[in-house]
Order: C-alpha cells, then sequence, then structure tokens
C-alpha cells in the first residue's frame, strides 16, 4: 500500500470526484409533486435489457394509473423534472439543455440552452428552483432562463458555485465549501448572505440542507450525516447525533413537514447478516415539537456502500404523504413508494405499476 502522505490531496480529490459521479446518478431520480397534490413526477429506471435509459413517469394517485411522459437516454445527463406552477406544463433539464412539455401535447416542445451551459456538479442535489415563468440556475455562472420565452439573464458567480433552493416564491443558495447560505435577488441575481457557518471536515464538502416552509428553521447535516445541526432564524439552536451504537446513522436528504416543526432525513446504516453485508434505507422523522425520533424503514439493500443517496422523498402540500423514489440496485426495490404520514405505524406501501398509453 502506499502511504506517501504527499498522495493523500490526490486520493481526497479522486474520492470527492468518485462521491460526485454516484450523486448525480443517482439524484436525478428525485420526484416532483403536482400544485394540486394528485400527479407525481418521476424517473423510473428500464429493464435490465436496457440499462442506458430511463422513463419519466406520471403516477396519477387519484386514478392509481401510471402513464410514460417521455424516454430519456441515461447518457444524456437527465439531471431534475417538475412542475410549471399553473400544473400545465413538465420542464424537464439535462446535460443538453433545457424542454418544456405541455401534459395535453397540444403545444409544442420548447427548447432552451444555457450560454455557458449546465454546470452538473451545482445541479445534482436540488432541482434548479421554478418561481414563476422564471428557473434560476447556479454554478460558475448564475442564470435565469424564461422558460415561456428562452430568454436568459446572467451573472457571474464570484464565491464557490452555490446550490440553489426554492422555497415559497423565493430563492436561496447554499455554498457547502465556504459554509454560506442566504437569498438570491430574482430580478438582478445577487447574493445576500444570511448565515455563515463552520466547512466542517474533508467529510463536509458535500453536506445536505433543508428549509422549512416558513423559512425560520434550517437544517444541515454535518459530519457525514452523523448529525443535524438545527438553525432558527440564523441561529443554531441545537445538534442532534445520530449515530447510536446500535445502528450507526448516516443521513443524507432532508426536508420539512409543512406548518409542523417536523424534519424527515433519508438515513442508512450498514450491518451484517450472516457475515453477508446489508445496508438498511429509510427515513428519520424527527419531531422537535415532542421531542421523539422515530425511524421508518423503507428497503434493505445488499450494497453495502449505498449512502442513502438512491431514495428521495417529496412530501405532499397537506403534509399527509409521503413519496419517496427508490433506485437500489436490486430490481424489487427499486420504483415508488408511499408513506402515510398520518397513520400511527406509518404505513409504507409500494406503487402499483398500472401503465396507461
Amino acid at each position: 500500500m502506499n502511504n506517501n502522505p504527499r498522495n493523500a490531496p490526490w486520493l481526497a480529490i479522486l474520492a470527492l470526484a468518485a462521491w460526485m459521479v454516484y450523486v448525480v446518478a443517482c439524484a436525478m431520480y428525485q420526484p416532483a409533486i403536482s400544485p394540486d397534490g394528485t400527479k407525481i413526477l418521476y424517473l423510473s429506471p428500464a429493464d435490465e435489457q436496457k440499462n442506458n435509459r430511463a422513463d419519466l413517469m406520471i403516477y396519477d394517485r387519484i386514478a392509481g394509473t401510471t402513464r410514460q411522459l417521455m424516454e430519456c437516454e441515461i447518457k444524456e445527463g437527465m439531471l431534475a423534472a417538475q412542475w410549471t406552477p399553473d400544473g400545465k406544463e413538465v420542464v424537464v433539464v439535462s446535460a443538453q439543455g433545457v424542454k418544456v412539455m405541455s401534459l395535453d401535447g397540444r403545444t409544442p416542445m420548447r427548447r432552451f440552452e444555457l450560454p455557458g451551459g449546465l454546470d452538473k456538479e451545482t445541479t445534482y442535489l436540488y432541482a434548479p428552483p421554478i418561481v414563476g415563468k422564471y428557473q434560476y440556475f447556479g454554478g460558475e455562472f448564475l442564470y435565469r432562463l424564461d422558460f415561456n420565452t428562452g430568454a436568459v439573464v446572467s451573472s457571474t458567480n464570484q464565491s464557490k458555485p452555490p446550490l440553489l433552493i426554492g422555497n415559497n416564491g423565493h430563492v436561496f443558495y447554499w455554498s457547502p465549501e465556504e459554509g454560506a447560505f442566504g437569498t438570491l435577488d430574482l430580478e438582478t441575481l445577487a447574493p445576500k448572505l444570511l448565515l455563515k457557518v463552520s466547512a466542517g471536515t474533508d467529510n463536509d464538502k458535500l453536506p445536505f440542507v433543508a428549509l422549512s416552509p416558513d423559512e425560520s428553521l434550517l437544517a444541515i447535516s454535518v459530519e457525514d450525516g452523523k448529525k443535524i445541526r438545527l438553525y432558527r432564524n440564523n441561529k443554531m439552536f441545537r445538534e442532534i447525533t445520530l449515530e447510536t451504537a446500535v445502528h450507526p446513522y448516516k443521513t443524507s436528504f432532508m426536508l420539512w413537514a409543512p406548518r409542523r416543526q417536523v424534519l424527515y432525513a433519508v438515513y442508512s446504516y450498514p450491518f451484517k447478516v450472516e457475515n453477508e453485508s446489508r445496508t438498511q434505507l429509510g427515513l428519520l422523522e424527527v419531531d422537535l415539537e415532542r421531542d421523539l425520533i422515530r425511524e421508518i424503514p423503507i428497503v434493505l439493500t445488499e450494497d453495502s456502500d449505498e449512502k442513502g443517496l438512491a431514495l428521495r422523498p417529496v412530501i405532499s402540500p397537506d403534509g399527509k404523504l409521503m413519496y419517496v423514489a427508490s433506485f437500489v440496485v436490486e430490481k424489487n426495490g427499486r420504483g415508488l413508494y408511499t408513506i402515510d404520514l398520518t397513520s400511527p405505524n406509518r404505513d409504507l406501501k409500494k406503487v402499483s405499476m398500472k401503465l396507461i398509453k
């Protein structure tokens, strides 16, 4: 083994690059709920004979049916699919640009490109936020795209490439390397710093954040997902340690429940069954009002290196249902799951794929 300390920086860079490739591959399966809460847009991997593509699907929870909206070659690098605010169109972001498609098929598809291209490294965690008719992109340059006309406003980003997060008609930015969190002016694209936190150790290069709907609570996953720091009005008021002797939890994606001080965090923890490695994936429900933490197991995988990135959750506008897209190694574990957040046991169901044309 080469223990030359001069190689340490290069090993760290290679490890970070491998981590980012893994994140990009998994994060493209972020589901999105329509504004009226009745339909879920998500990416589903196709059969094993066609591993180079994925299907963009729409699940209608009222009718209980699923239909294919489009096919995507994995090599195209689809990064996000979202609804327009009126729920009549779907915006698909990929390395090739932006596509806007109407659900009724009456309006021709619109295609747009960003002048400097799309920075995949800054869009892997969170879908580029949409406010009104505009979509915002972070990276070396900040962009605002009018997806009706294709007009683009850009601004040079002087700091580290930030991640952009949409929330209630506002756009926030998070720079993991600088530990900087703030707002983005929707017109000028100028950033305004709200909070500066310690960037932490090398394991904190890609921490995950979640902002509550009322914008008063911020959660930041630190120390390789073993702890969650909570901030109220930009001041830290609590740090939650998740790693225990029984379950060494590590968290990744997080989101807050509407109108309640409840945080949901995707977790993973490895263990062995008869000397074979397994990883349990699920959600932790952190109830700040009751000071309780509940574990909601979702899927078990044989991938011992799985870090929880293969699960992507979204919550319904009324806070009663959780939808979780799974892209684990095992084919029978992939798909879309629902969690009834009103049931005492947080009932889990896998969505049946009743395909319609």
